[in-house]
């Protein structure tokens, strides 16, 4: 199976890193999209993984969204080359999107109950949310 994570924050890296290496492990092809803040890249280089990155976080709110367009593009590009049969991340609106229009299943993974604009442009386009008990 093709397993799409995404990724847009260094605590991700650390949240999926066991989960993406059990999969391997199990025979699985996983390819993370990565959308660079701070030092994430250097801890998915670290765990050796395959991940290319289709944004970098601008430093201010206004920026990011300006620039959210290029990120949706790209991550559809790399999404339709890889052909994922599922994606998995927490609630990231470019991949929802992405998910979406490739017809890719997405489960998200969410523990921020305050990231109210990023709630509202992705959980219409996710097919499952997984939340722990205290949301």
């Amino acid at each position: 199976m093709n397993i799409l994570v995404g990724v847009n924050h260094p605590a991700h890296v650390h949240l999926f890193r066991n989960f993406i290496a059990i999969m391997e492990h199990n025979n699985h092809i996983v390819k993370i999209i990565h959308f660079e803040k701070d030092i994430s890249a250097k801890l998915l280089k670290h765990y050796k993984f395959d991940f290319c990155t289709v944004g970098k976080n601008q430093g201010n709110f206004f920026k990011n969204l300006l620039g959210h367009h290029k990120v949706f593009f790209n991550t559809v590009r790399q999404a339709s080359k890889f052909e994922p049969d599922i994606a998995v991340g927490r609630l990231i609106p470019a991949l929802s999107f992405a998910s979406s229009i490739l017809d890719i299943p997405y489960i998200g993974l969410e523990d921020t109950e305050n990231a109210n604009l990023n709630h509202r442009l992705a959980i219409p386009f996710i097919d499952k949310i997984i939340t722990s008990q205290s949301f």
